[in-house]
């Protein structure tokens, strides 16, 4: 802010202030520098800082916490700094995620107080929480004992995730424990600031079952364990009572009698133990047929049948209305009707259950024909008959490859109803169609609400990915928008009114392609207004209004003739900070009278360049002007031929024109420039000398050098180099 300072006291206007103090964050881990921790400063009134965003969710600890900053990540030397933090109240938070390490920190939450000098906070690593996984494989195993120092502490999610607290650095050993498994002894050494737990591996699962004794048999028959895909076998042998459990590798195993000769059925099952134990696996002497029955809607097409046990497949029968499966032990069976038909079962699957009796016939019956559906997000699918009416039904279908079952062949309506706009929503199929219908989501829908007392009318400014729009809010306070599915980013709600103000100001929604219902409540209040004036009145003065605290509220208007404005809506006048601006015009805001404008008619000089034969305006002329109190300035005029000269102090200033090919009469001009007044003078020129150019070119177009180009005319001088020529008149 330029100052010049003479031989007397200046006041500057408007008044300096200190924008803010130092502040700065360290953060160690056993009196070393700790680097990568992310610092985070909350307040209830949002800061004059970047990157703040409002809270969208409660903080711990920090319940009444309403705008988050982020002040950046500490250093190689663990600080981070902000070279101006405003004055004010807030609450600093250190948070260091590395993978599946979360570090805790010491104090957990800073209260900073920035008043009249530098700040400074420090925290520490108080201990850590890191996550570790039981695998078989690739995949995890959920419902595991974590066990620590022999102590259970942790049990694992369905994905097989742990998650262990207050670790510190040096040596762990874990393991786990789970029924019919046995799990690795994993050693660790833990040490910051990159943490890693092993993976605790599945080393063994239980193969159990019974072999039944014969009439001539002390014991039971042992049996082999083979494993698929090797040599390797493992003998087990019943005991006295006929039962047997082997712990061995997760793996797909054959399991038969070790007496080729022997009677025991089955003869040989396969058995797949890759993702957990197998139970109640059953060798007898007894062998017996089991009856599948099929009931059709007209004619059966034909169909495959499994059987099953546990898990694993025995035997596949292929056939139409009657399937027999023959010589099967006594055991806990299913049957299974296989994928690839066109129909829809009351069951698709039936429990059979021999003893050493031959089992009475499974049954399945038709409920009507299938066809598939493929939908990038699920929906609610409503079907009807094209012809009868009465045949209707919906399903809640889900995303990707799904069947609807209807109970005859035809042609049926579907429509989608969902938060989601459909490409199609409404079309027709054909049953009998071996087609596979697809829709695709185009938009989803956000909705939300404001609440209000005494206001109507609002308006949801939206900004996203997809652009901006307004979107009106009803009677009721509801409002809603669909957002295309390729949008990405965050979606901004900012609600606008004439007369109201919000609470939230503005909400940003991370959107990710699905629906969402309710995703903020907006308090509307009713705002104030500032009804401001400019003494004397002055039309056209261009009025900013900003908030001295929030950098968000801010308001830009222009007076009238009778000088006159208005600001709002906002909660408080004296958070104003009110600003007028006019050229010709200096502005002053009264002493305790928010919004009451003072207004001072500054001098002004205009002066206009114009030629003297045609009065059009001259460009590109150096205007040079002193006079007054020691001014001098010399400035070029554009192509408007037109400057203006604003504040200029009262008294005799002289103006000289000056501009090649012209001459201006009188060569210098006085003028005298009194206190608020707008004084006026045009300087006319008058040509004095043309400029001719030209080129001499050879036939080619090659340009010609050293040719002499002469004028005819008296007091002319000409140039040639490189085939260019200048002619001018003296």
């Amino acid at each position: 802010y330029p100052v010049q300072v003479k031989n007397a006291p200046v006041k500057v206007q408007p008044d300096l202030r200190i924008a803010g103090y130092q502040f700065a964050v360290s953060v160690t881990n056993k009196d070393r520098p700790l680097p990568g921790v992310k610092i985070t400063l909350y307040s209830e009134s949002k800061p004059e800082l970047q990157d703040c965003k409002p809270v969208t969710a409660p903080v711990n600890g920090l319940e009444k916490a309403k705008f988050a900053c982020s002040i950046g990540s500490t250093s190689e030397k663990g600080y981070v700094t902000v070279p101006c933090l405003p004055s004010g109240t807030y609450f600093a938070k250190a948070e260091y995620k590395d993978g599946e390490t979360e570090f805790l920190f010491t104090p957990s939450v800073q209260k900073v107080e920035v008043k009249d000098r530098a700040a400074k906070v420090s925290f520490s690593v108080a201990g850590f929480s890191a996550r570790g996984r039981v695998v078989v494989g690739n995949k995890g195993i959920g419902g595991a004992e974590v066990i620590v120092g022999g102590k259970t502490v942790a049990e694992t999610d369905p994905d097989g995730y742990y998650t262990l607290k207050d670790l510190k650095e040096g040596p762990l050993e874990v393991t786990a424990k789970a029924p019919h498994s046995l799990f690795s002894v994993e050693k660790n050494t833990l040490k910051l600031p990159h943490i890693k737990i092993s993976d605790v591996k599945v080393e063994g699962f239980e193969v159990c079952g019974s072999v039944e004794k014969s009439a001539s048999e002390q014991i039971a028959s042992p049996l082999i364990l083979k494993r698929v895909g090797s040599t390797d076998t493992v003998s087990i042998r019943p005991g006295m009572d006929g039962k047997f459990c082997k712990m061995v590798p997760p793996a797909k195993y054959t399991i038969s009698p070790a007496d080729a000769s022997s009677t025991l059925t089955p003869r040989s099952l396969d058995i797949d133990i890759t993702a957990g134990a197998v139970h109640d696996l059953r060798f007898t002497h007894f062998k017996t047929d089991a009856v599948v029955l099929v009931t059709c809607i007209g004619t059966c097409e034909t169909l495959s049948i499994s059987l099953l046990h546990g898990g694993n497949v025995v035997d596949t029968v292929r056939g139409k209305d009657e399937f027999v499966f023959k010589n099967i032990g006594p055991g806990n069976y299913k049957v299974r009707i296989d994928d690839g038909d066109k129909a829809c079962w009351e069951q698709r699957e039936l429990p059979l259950v021999v003893e050493k009796v031959r089992p009475q016939p499974v049954h399945f019956v038709q409920s009507g024909f299938a066809t598939s559906i493929k939908l990038s997000h699920p929906a609610q699918l409503k079907w009807s008959h094209t012809d009868k009416k009465q045949l209707k039904g919906d399903i809640n279908a889900p995303a990707g490859l799904s069947s609807i079952c209807v109970p005859v062949q035809g042609r049926y309506h579907i429509q989608l109803i969902s938060c989601m706009n459909f490409d199609p929503q409404q079309f027709d199929i054909n049953v009998a169609s071996d087609q596979v219908y697809e829709a695709k989501a185009m938009d989803a829908k956000i909705t939300g609400t404001i609440k209000s007392t005494d206001g109507s009318g609002f308006v949801v400014k939206v900004k996203s990915g997809a652009g901006e729009r307004d979107v009106s809010v009803s009677s009721s306070g509801h409002f809603s928008f669909h957002e295309p599915i390729t949008s990405s980013g965050d979606v901004i709600l900012t609600p606008q009114s004439a007369t109201h103000l919000f609470d939230p100001s503005n909400f940003a929604l991370r959107f990710r392609g699905d629906c969402a219902e309710n995703v903020v409540t907006f308090v509307a209040t009713k705002g104030i207004f500032i009804d401001g004036s400019i003494t004397p009145a002055v039309r056209g003065v261009k009025i900013v209004a900003q908030h001295k605290k929030d950098i968000s509220v801010h308001f830009e208007t222009v007076s009238d003739e009778k000088g006159k404005y208005k600001i709002g809506p906002i909660r408080r006048a004296e958070d104003m900070k009110i600003t007028a601006e006019l050229d010709g015009y200096a502005f002053s805001e009264k002493p305790g009278h928010v919004g009451q404008i003072l207004s001072t008619k500054l001098s002004k000089l205009t002066v206009v360049v114009s030629d003297i034969a045609t009065s059009e305006r001259l460009d590109d002329v150096l205007l040079s002007i002193v006079g007054g109190k020691d001014y001098r300035s010399n400035s070029m005029i554009d192509k408007t031929g037109e400057i203006n000269f604003v504040g200029l102090a009262p008294g005799e200033y002289f103006l000289r024109a000056i501009l090649q090919e012209y001459k201006f009469e009188p060569s210098t001009t006085t003028i005298t420039v009194k206190e608020g007044q707008h004084e006026h003078v045009e300087l006319r020129g008058k040509r004095v000398s043309f400029s001719v150019f030209g080129r001499v070119r050879e036939m080619s177009g090659s340009a010609v050098v050293g040719v002499i180009v002469e004028a005819l005319q008296s007091n002319v001088r000409c140039w040639v180099n490189h085939g260019n020529l200048r002619v001018a008149r003296g």
